[in-house]
């Protein structure tokens, strides 16, 4: 399952299994953006949930 966080004004950032993946899904008033950033090196930093 991907894991997300929900930004202010309609958005979501996706982080890919691995963690070298990033995509943001934004919405405006004129529609929705995909924004993807893939990382060569390393992996994005992701808060972590404790599930109990």
């Amino acid at each position: 399952m991907a894991r997300y966080l929900t930004l202010q004004r309609g958005g979501f950032c996706f982080r890919g299994r691995k963690g070298h993946i990033i995509k943001i899904l934004a919405h405006d008033d004129h529609g929705f953006c995909l924004f993807t950033k893939r990382l060569t090196n390393g992996c994005f930093a992701w808060p972590s949930t404790k599930i109990r």
